[in-house]
């Protein structure tokens, strides 16, 4: 018999399974169903940990309907003026749909409150720009004020090249402001 007998019934059958239905791990090369990885993105067969987004990191840990975003409109600059900056800027910002690398406020987790700082790495890298190191530094001053918990996920990769010597000082205002 040929195999269009066997699709009489279902003429919009398709051959073609979808591309976001399995993924492979990249540890130990096991075929993992989407579903089964989808929350906190661990191979059931190694323990390999895929990356988490910024916002899938948020659904993870904090409770639900508790964030609060502190310092959403401190908005980067272009203080060198570096060629094609503000273009690879909005780039970024259209990709991720942030202003900036870093979310930062308040949440529950677990029921207790928390100040709450998660990096996100699809948005240049990680890297820690003026607009990263002073909400950092203002997460962290607030927390102590209001004497709450700190959770920080760092996903950095560096000091950001396009703002030279301002993102390095970042380094020492962050480190002061941990105390």
């Amino acid at each position: 018999m040929s195999p269009r007998f066997f699709r009489r019934g279902r003429p919009d059958a398709s051959d073609e399974i979808p591309a976001d239905l399995w993924e492979d791990c990249p540890s130990c090369h096991q075929l993992l169903y989407t579903r089964d990885i989808e929350l906190l993105k661990v191979c059931n067969h190694c323990g390999f940990h895929f990356r988490l987004s910024l916002e899938e990191r948020l659904t993870a840990t904090a409770d639900a309907g508790t964030l609060e975003e502190w310092d959403a409109d401190v908005a980067p600059v272009d203080p060198l003026g570096f060629p094609e900056y503000p273009a690879k800027l909005a780039k970024a910002q259209e990709e991720t749909g942030r202003t900036e690398g870093l979310f930062a406020g308040r949440a529950a987790i677990e029921g207790e409150p928390a100040a709450l700082g998660v990096m996100d790495l699809a948005f240049f890298g990680g890297s820690m720009g003026y607009v990263v190191g002073e909400k950092v530094a203002r997460l962290l001053e607030r927390a102590a004020d209001e004497r709450l918990a700190t959770v920080v996920f760092c996903a950095s990769g560096g000091a950001r090249m396009q703002e030279s010597l301002i993102s390095l000082m970042q380094m020492a205002k962050t480190s002061g402001a941990a105390g």
